[in-house]
């Protein structure tokens, strides 16, 4: 029984495994750019960034009237952990690219090494793995939306500090 399941496992995994994990990124990647779109009062076109550099901007601007008495020093304070985060999303970017392919190659070989038992463990937390690369751009993504969001309105009264710590604490939250 177990050597067919493990069989099984193989014939599918490599006749259709990459084929699902492209799909796969792409419906994630497709999910990312609809969930900003619809969070933002522009579109972001193929490729243009500007619509989404602006949204940031305009979550990190603390001098638009909106953080009230903010001081200066807290200002640069935040911005520049705003800075260190937002450099921390890109590099996780990249490494989400190069794991994606490095998993999508390294499946064949764990389902082919998943005829025994303590190998099968190794086909399961790359299947995990990759799951968890494709699943992290959408959920950046919901978080951002939900920070561009949140910015857009009143939150706690007349005080927009609330607002910008909470679009703050929501870009962190994206990292982990």
């Amino acid at each position: 029984k177990q050597l067919i399941q493990g069989l099984l496992t193989l014939v599918v995994v490599a006749g259709a495994g990459l084929t699902v994990v492209a799909l796969l990124t792409s419906a994630a990647d497709a999910f990312s750019v609809w969930i900003l779109n619809n969070s933002l009062d522009c579109t972001i076109a193929a490729g243009d960034g500007t619509c989404f550099g602006q949204s940031m901007f305009q979550l990190l601007s603390l001098t638009s009237g909106t953080t009230g008495g903010l001081g200066a020093v807290l200002a640069i304070i935040l911005g520049v952990f705003a800075v260190f985060a937002a450099l921390a999303q890109v590099v996780l970017m990249i490494v989400r690219a190069g794991a994606l392919v490095i998993l999508a190659g390294m499946l064949p070989i764990t389902a082919a090494a998943s005829l025994t038992d303590p190998q099968r463990t190794m086909f399961r937390k790359t299947c995990a793995w990759l799951l968890g690369f494709i699943l992290y751009k959408p959920a950046a993504a919901i978080v951002y939306a939900a920070a561009f969001r949140l910015t857009g309105t009143d939150l706690f009264g007349d005080d927009g500090l609330v607002t910008v710590l909470t679009g703050l604490a929501l870009m962190v939250l994206a990292l982990v």
